[in-house]
């Protein structure tokens, strides 16, 4: 996203801000200390009580203190979640919001100032944007920042995204598929994948799920989110990657047994 100079001001008298709010909590695996960031944004697009509204919700864990591992882990959240990388926890999910009203109301207020008297076409200009989070408790060693990015732009329906991060508790570095796994993993675990997906949709081969709406842009793939826990690894699949929307957020669960030649020993 882009800002959009030319509808500053309009955005500065448009918005209804309430403060982001932080307070410190429990600690992560790796005795990270961790807190929770809250912040809540109306922005109207038109003058008046009637007038849509784009709503920015944030409610996210973040690290504290000032160790290399929070600061990594806390610039990879940042990017992630927020699109905004080199600027803090705070000041990229403010910035984001900033963002997300300016976008709405540069793109929309003058096609809502032709529309405004037809109740019917209202609906086309409620905007939401909700990103929570929390730290799941899984391997030792592994810190695993689980997070759900909502939006809604006046359509059908809303579309959640969940996004995970798995992060090497000593030195926040971010663990991907490839550190897990021996070289060459890719198809045997893609295999692996597939069959877990026939079993979960009641399916008997390829061509079943593709009739069943599943894999119909794609192959099979290791996805990039996944979580992992001391008895194996749960493979996420977000709407739309690997079938259509009404079948929703698709896990795979795989334990350690079942793919136990393909793990990396440490």
């Amino acid at each position: 996203m882009t800002l959009r100079q030319a509808i500053k001001a309009a955005f500065l008298l448009a918005a209804i801000t309430l403060p982001w709010a932080a307070c410190s909590e429990k600690e992560a695996p790796g005795n990270h200390q961790t807190a929770s960031l809250r912040l809540s944004r109306n922005f109207k697009l038109a003058d008046g009580d009637g007038s849509p509204t784009c709503q920015v919700k944030v409610d996210i864990k973040y690290f504290e203190g000032s160790d290399s591992a929070a600061i990594r882990m806390n610039a990879r959240i940042a990017d992630e979640l927020f699109g905004l990388p080199g600027l803090g926890i705070k000041e990229a999910a403010d910035s984001f919001a900033n963002i997300c009203g300016q976008d709405y109301i540069g793109g929309l207020a003058q096609f809502y100032a032709q529309d405004r008297d037809d109740p019917s076409r209202r609906q086309w200009y409620e905007y939401r944007h909700s990103i929570s989070s929390d730290i799941a408790h899984g391997r030792e060693g592994i810190v695993t920042y689980v997070a759900d990015l909502t939006q809604y732009e006046g359509g059908a329906h809303d579309t959640s995204i969940r996004t995970v991060m798995n992060f090497d508790a000593a030195t926040g570095r971010t663990i991907a598929a490839q550190d897990l796994f021996v070289p060459g993993y890719e198809k045997r675990l893609e295999a692996l994948l597939l069959e877990k997906l026939e079993e979960k949709a009641g399916a008997d081969g390829l061509e079943a799920l593709r009739s069943a709406g599943y894999l119909m842009a794609s192959d099979m793939y290791v996805p990039k989110n996944f979580t992992i826990d001391d008895d194996g690894m749960t493979f996420i699949y977000n709407v739309y990657e690997i079938a259509p929307y009404e079948k929703g957020r698709i896990e795979l669960r795989v334990d350690n047994g079942e793919m136990e030649e393909l793990l990396a020993r440490k």
